[in-house]
């Protein structure tokens, strides 16, 4: 039981950093591709 919930919360956390790590991906891309530098207009992931 607790190696089950163990497996899931490691799982899930793989997922949100896989998502995390693509969504930054995909601004850097963006930023490139215009040419802009606006590290403070990403908004909503502040990592505490």
């Amino acid at each position: 039981m607790l190696l089950n919930v163990l497996i899931c919360w490691f799982a899930l956390a793989i997922a949100l950093a896989t998502i995390l790590c693509r969504q930054i991906h995909k601004a850097k891309i963006a930023d490139q591709a215009m040419g802009i530098q606006h590290p403070e207009d990403h908004s909503g992931i502040y990592l505490a």
